[in-house]
């Protein structure tokens, strides 16, 4: 098994697993309470098979929690834990997203999506599902694909939705009768509400900082270029870590901000030559690799740099 595994399963000096409802025990002792989880979708019943569903509506959140573990056979929870003191509210109302910035945690393909067609569209992340005909929700859930993976404020959002939106659909939301945007707002953090649920979109009070350009010479963070030196997981800009394959690694070490694309592909073709890397074609090695190639790989290696929010202005 891996050593971190090794480690932390087996050779820990304190691994006394508890239930989950022990461990809120243990955390009021000294003055703290349960939030909530990372993944708030983990915390949601209606996700659940509607019998379990139903069976734990009515129970207190701790009883809840740990049955779903039960159901789930949870065995390993990310868990946030605030002041006793701290009001909590629970009951959330979807009027809190318009507080939000929103970003999709995976692309789509923004064409899947027929904004003319009254059809449901299916979204799906992992086991859970979410289908919606409201041609708002479409258009912004679009929209979203269309500036992944960038985030957008609530209002922002709304207002490309509305834009995207065919005049005829448009209407619905702009026309006299029914008021200038009111229906559409609520139906929107409603579905963003859900969509969070499923763990289809991020939603963040402060939005991580936008993706750079590619500059002609490019900087990697300093932390990342530190940890590629050392390995191939790093840290990026979103507190993810994001696995680099060698020739990432070897790259983003050098993105210092004082190589441009010949000095990126000159110290690639060096580290082929001289057996430090290897570059393969049709499944065998490749000591020499001629320019094109290399100019190639580095734009790929680059973009994926900067779509994996490892690069800074």
């Amino acid at each position: 098994m891996p050593d971190a595994q090794l480690f932390h399963d087996h050779l820990e000096h304190v691994n006394h697993p508890v239930y989950f409802h022990q461990f809120v025990d243990q955390a009021q002792v000294i003055g703290l309470q349960y939030l909530g989880e990372v993944q708030i979708s983990r915390m949601l019943a209606k996700f659940l098979p509607e019998t379990a569903h139903d069976a734990l509506a009515d129970l207190p959140i701790i009883k809840q929690e740990q049955f779903m573990d039960f159901l789930r056979n949870e065995t390993f929870r990310r868990t946030l834990l605030c002041h006793a003191d701290v009001a909590l509210e629970r009951k959330l109302q979807a009027d809190i997203m318009r507080g939000f910035h929103f970003a999709l945690t995976l692309a789509l393909r923004a064409e899947q999506i027929d904004l003319d067609a009254d059809d449901p569209v299916s979204f799906k992340f992992g086991e859970m599902k979410l289908a919606s005909a409201e041609p708002i929700v479409k258009a912004a859930v679009r929209q979203l694909a269309n500036h992944w993976p960038e985030a957008l404020s609530f209002d922002e959002l709304h207002a490309a939705a509305l834009e995207g939106l065919p005049s005829g659909k448009r209407a619905r939301y702009t026309s006299k009768n029914n008021g200038e945007g009111p229906d559409s707002k609520k139906s929107l953090a409603s579905s963003l509400m859900m969509l969070l649920g499923t763990g289809l979109v991020h939603a963040w009070v402060h939005p991580p900082r936008k993706r750079p350009q590619l500059q002609e010479r490019p900087v990697a963070s300093r932390v990342a270029r530190l940890q590629a030196r050392q390995g191939g997981l790093v840290s990026n800009g979103l507190h993810q870590q994001v696995m680099l394959d060698a020739t990432e690694r070897h790259i983003i070490a050098i993105l210092d901000g004082e190589h441009d694309r010949e000095a990126l592909i000159d110290s690639l073709r060096e580290a082929c030559t001289s057996g430090a890397m290897m570059i393969k074609a049709n499944g065998e090695a490749q000591r020499e690799v001629n320019d094109e190639r290399l100019s190639l790989i580095v734009e790929k290696t680059l973009e994926r740099l900067r779509e994996s929010a490892l690069l800074v202005d």
